[in-house]
């Protein structure tokens, strides 16, 4: 063999291997580039991110073991939360919009009655006559009410102004008047 043939050959071996490997690289560029895409659906799906957003919100990792430890921690805890109501959000806007729905029509009940009283409150004034009112809203009461007589059992059980109810003693007067946490405090703040 002439020295022209082996030097041809060798660059025939040589360039056969560089094809070799670089069929083997594109392959491994192919293998790559796959799952980088398959990361980054996941990514998507899983956390609705892209792959900017991720690195926006990135957060280096010291210690790759403990990082995996705390993420089973966090995916059991999130297990053990249990099956998500998908139809807890129209749920919830169902219940929203009955609660506005509501909301208005108390409003505007509760506008009706100032209005109510209000006229009530004119009457009593301009024919200067005496209005019994029949009520258990002490709001009204508190808001109109000049002379108030508290019925207990069917008896008079306590008589006296707005004023003088929130200085009473009367245990009975004061159950009712007063049932709630808010009222009490009122109570307590005028003495």
């Amino acid at each position: 063999m002439s020295l022209v043939n082996i030097r041809t050959r060798a660059q025939n071996d040589l360039q056969l291997r560089l094809q070799r490997e670089a069929g083997g690289l594109e392959q491994r560029k192919l293998q790559a580039g796959m799952e980088e895409k398959r990361l980054l659906d996941r990514l998507w799906d899983t956390y609705g991110m892209t792959h900017q957003g991720a690195l926006a919100v990135r957060v280096p990792v010291e210690d790759a073991a403990q990082a995996q430890r705390r993420t089973v921690q966090l995916n059991q805890a999130i297990q053990a939360l249990g099956t998500v109501n998908l139809g807890a959000v129209e749920e919830f806007q169902r219940v929203e919009e009955r609660y506005g729905y509501l909301k208005d029509q108390k409003n505007d009940v509760e506008t009706a009655q100032r209005e109510l009283e209000g006229v009530i409150q004119e009457i009593t004034q301009e024919y200067n006559i005496t209005t019994i009112i029949n009520t258990h809203d002490m709001n009204s009461v508190m808001e109109i009410g000049e002379k108030i007589v508290y019925i207990h059992e069917g008896r008079k059980w306590w008589e006296g102004t707005k004023d003088d109810i929130l200085h009473a003693d009367n245990p009975e007067l004061n159950d009712f008047v007063f049932a709630s946490a808010m009222a009490k405090k009122a109570k307590l703040a005028a003495k």
